[in-house]
Parts: structure tokens; sequence; C-alpha cells
């Protein structure tokens, strides 16, 4: 039985020793998955499959930002005030995410014909005007069989990702162009599911904001 305390554990830690890591995990694995079922059972019942997600990314916050902690405090406080705080972010991070598609209608799709052809046979979807924003198509999610536009669209969203933190990119890249799973995505990436639907959240809240900056001008 190791007989070093926590504190000792997580110094050696932030030198670099993954044993004392290891250690670290087996003292404070079962407790901490106890505290966030019971917290999620008590706030948020419907989220206690997360459970093992929120541990996960303790644990990864832990790993990121080891360097913060300060040596001669305690160790235990800081791994359950982390777990809190990463869990009630999970908590609102989803409820907003119900919340969102609960009062979210698709629009009906449009139809814009074209008016050289007086065929109805002929009618179909087109490009919308430019400076028409009812129906603007996802820039990563382009439905057209116009292939100019499909080419112009795949451009403008290369030159939007090129903004991104390379993470961010991956993600995107793999949910909107490979096809994949948010959970395939984190396999392949080796991070919980849920740090997979944050990034990707972040990514399109910045990409949205670019845009409307970039329409602005």
């Amino acid at each position: 039985m190791d007989t070093r305390t926590d504190e000792q554990l997580m110094g050696l830690y932030q030198q670099g020793n993954m044993a004392a890591f290891d250690e670290i995990y087996a003292r404070y694995n079962g407790p901490l998955l106890g505290f966030i079922k019971r917290s999620l059972h008590g706030m948020a019942p419907k989220l206690l499959d997360d459970s093992a997600d929120i541990l996960q990314n303790v644990f990864g916050f832990i790993h990121k930002y080891r360097g913060r902690f300060i040596r001669g405090t305690m160790l235990k406080p800081w791994l359950f005030t982390t777990a809190d705080r990463l869990l009630r972010n999970h908590i609102e991070y989803a409820t907003r995410k119900r919340r969102n598609v609960h009062h979210t209608r698709p629009l009906p799709l449009p139809a814009f014909n074209d008016p050289k052809s007086d065929d109805p046979a002929d009618d179909g979807p087109v490009r919308p005007k430019q400076g028409d924003n009812r129906f603007a198509p996802n820039i990563l999610a382009v439905d057209s069989t116009e292939p100019a536009y499909i080419a112009a669209a795949r451009t403008r969203a290369q030159r939007f990702l090129a903004i991104l933190p390379d993470n961010y990119q991956q993600v995107l890249r793999s949910l909107f162009f490979e096809g994949l799973t948010s959970q395939e995505t984190a396999e392949r990436m080796r991070v919980p599911k849920s740090t997979i639907d944050w990034w990707k959240r972040d990514a399109l809240d910045k990409m949205r904001a670019t845009n409307t900056g970039a329409d602005n001008e």
C-alpha cells in the first residue's frame, strides 16, 4: 500500500511521474464518480448516464492544469471542487441544448423557381439571391445540386475553419465532412464524447461570430 500523501503524489505528478497519477486515480476514481452520480441524481437525473464522461473530464482537467496546483494546499478539495464545477457546466450545456432543440422548428423549404422556364417539370431549388439570409445554408452542410455553389461554399467553410485551433478543426472536419458521429470522433481523438460536444459548440459559435462580422463589413 502506498503510504505517500495525496499532496506528495501530486508533487511527483507535476514533475512528470505518471505512476503518481495512477495512484491518485486509484484513490479518487470511485469517490469522485459517487459524488458526480449523487449530484446528478439530485440536480439532473436524466443525465446520470453521463457520469463516466464527466469523471473523465475531471481527470482530463487535472492532467491539463496540474501545474496550477499550489503545493502546500490539500488535493482532495481541489479535485471535488473541479468535479462540481465541471458537472454543473455539463448540466448547463445539456439543459441549454435541450431547450434549443425543443424550441426550434424546421422552416418550410422555399420553392425557388427558375424564371427562365415555364415548364413545371423544370422547377427546382436554385441559389437564393445575395443578401437573402432567410434560408441561408449552413456553411459546413451544403445542400445544393449546383457544383459551383458547392465549391464556393466549401471554400468559404475552409476559410472559416482556418481561424480555429487544430482540435476544433479536427472535430468539424470529422463531423461535417467525413460524416462521423460524436462518439466516433471522440474515439479517434481519444477524448470523452462530452469534450467533442463542447469543442463543436464553441467552434460553431466562433465561426458564427466571424461570419456575422464579415457580413457587416
